[in-house]
């Protein structure tokens, strides 16, 4: 069980939320960061990084990342499923479980399908980042 508090909460251990961890640790040097998964063992952990096993729609496996407490939770979609509807499907159920649990915390949910987001209307999402877009605007970015 986690027991701090005004730290980052991220669902689903992937190589996107390896890059997000790397990021959040080097611009802030103090927040803890708090991975949620299924996963057997994390793959990284140390003295600000948390890992809790278990699935993230489970009300006591976010109690024990302590997400009522959290600073914000960042939703990845799930890179192993390949249906966008699913993956989708899938980011919606964790966040109507997290703003069941924390409905002031602030949430951020990676989608794959922009016409997903009125889905999302009856709970409180703060951001949602499109796949396919970000990557697409950051390489634009980058020629021009």
């Amino acid at each position: 069980m986690y027991e701090g508090k005004k730290h980052i909460v991220i669902i689903d251990w992937s190589h996107k939320a390896e890059n997000a961890m790397k990021e959040i640790l080097e611009r802030d040097q103090k927040v803890d960061i708090v991975v949620i998964d299924t996963i057997e063992k994390a793959k990284q952990v140390n003295e600000r990084i948390h890992f809790i096993r278990g699935a993230a729609t489970d009300p006591d496996v976010l109690r024990k990342a302590n997400v009522q407490h959290a600073k914000a939770v960042l939703i990845f979609s799930d890179d192993k499923i390949e249906d966008q509807m699913l993956t989708d499907g899938k980011s919606l159920m964790i966040a109507c479980a997290v703003e069941r649990i924390s409905p002031g915390v602030h949430t951020t949910v990676e989608i794959e399908r922009e016409e997903h987001i009125p889905n999302f209307s009856h709970i409180k999402v703060d951001n949602f980042i499109l796949s396919n877009a970000t990557i697409a605007k950051l390489a634009v970015d980058s020629i021009l």
